[in-house]
């Protein structure tokens, strides 16, 4: 790309006149910099990236050193990363679409189309990414303040098809969609307009998909245990941990179980650094680490609801059964 080009698309001031017209890559790490790259970043880091080759330097602040390579000036660095990754991918995409959390794990699940670039990190990783690519055919959003920050227009998409829910249980759910029937489909009724969307999305952008794909997803994902806490087939066991990794759906799916099954006790289980932060009228139970909840009697409810990032507790009930059977043999 040439550094003229650059300077038009991120409100960069060129302040020298540079032998070398443009660059081959983007770099955001000094010393990941390579010959021919551009460095954007802070001025102390600076020294680093012409060490190791860099054709090019944005930033705030700094002070030319080699009439050579060029030097671009900005106002404010992140408001330029901004706009260089919406340039990207409006020339690279041909649509572009923004699924929130659950959205994203349903559209996982189903969607068998391959020609899809998700973009669920930071601005710097979603730059690398895109801009050594020609073009990408669907791109996939899922951070709401990054999509928000690139005033992308998120078009609307109409329910053109909906779901007709026949029958549900806590965790499973049966209905029709384009007149065929999907029986006990692992996905919880709080969660059937989240797919209706995402099939709505697909028909419209003529993704494959295959609904009975569909297997719990990381929201109010249920967990059947024995009182060892060794996993169990689905419904083997009165002992269930409901596992949620965003803590923004906790009090919803409280309320859910209490609607759908008003017998039960409920309890919810959080980190200790939780403490005082989610108010509710169920129990609470705190732990610093998953092997104390074995002493908590979290099993005297018939649900525990947990606060699981990253599939953390399901790694530690899986590690525990394999340290059990090292021991056993």
């Amino acid at each position: 790309m040439l550094f003229v080009n650059l300077c038009a698309l991120i409100d960069g001031k060129l302040e020298n006149n540079p032998s070398i017209s443009s660059f081959s890559n983007i770099i955001f790490e000094a010393n990941k910099v390579k010959i021919g790259d551009l460095f954007v970043g802070r001025q102390d880091d600076i020294p680093e990236a012409l060490k190791n080759g860099a054709y090019g330097i944005v930033s705030t602040n700094f002070k030319i050193t080699d009439n050579e390579i060029a030097w671009i000036s900005v106002k404010d660095l992140e408001l330029a990363k901004v706009k260089f990754l919406r340039y990207l991918v409006l020339r690279t995409s041909k649509n572009i679409i923004f699924l929130d959390k659950v959205e994203l794990d349903i559209f996982k699940s189903i969607c068998e189309e391959k020609s899809i670039l998700y973009l669920e990190k930071n601005i710097e990783f979603a730059i690398k990414l895109l801009f050594l690519k020609k073009e990408v055919q669907n791109i996939i959003f899922s951070d709401k303040s990054l999509f928000e920050k690139l005033d992308l227009e998120n078009l609307s998409i109409s329910t053109s098809n909906t779901v007709s829910i026949i029958k549900y249980t806590l965790f499973l759910t049966s209905f029709i969609y384009q007149n065929t029937l999907y029986k006990d489909i692992k996905l919880p009724k709080i969660f059937i307009q989240k797919l209706e969307r995402v099939l709505n999305i697909c028909d419209k952008y003529e993704l494959k998909y295959m609904i009975n794909k569909l297997h719990f997803i990381n929201h109010f994902k249920p967990i059947f245990l024995d009182s060892y806490f060794k996993v169990l087939s689905f419904g083997q066991s009165t002992k269930v941990i409901i596992l949620e990794s965003d803590e923004e759906l906790l009090l919803k799916e409280i309320e859910y179980i209490k609607q759908n099954a008003p017998w039960a006790k409920v309890v919810l289980v959080l980190p200790n650094e939780f403490k005082n932060k989610v108010k509710t009228k169920i129990d609470i139970v705190y732990h610093k680490n998953f092997s104390e909840l074995k002493d908590k009697n979290i099993f005297y409810y018939n649900f525990a609801i947990m606060l699981d990032y990253d599939e953390g507790f399901e790694n530690y009930i899986e590690n525990s059964s394999t340290k059990v059977r090292d021991t056993l043999f």
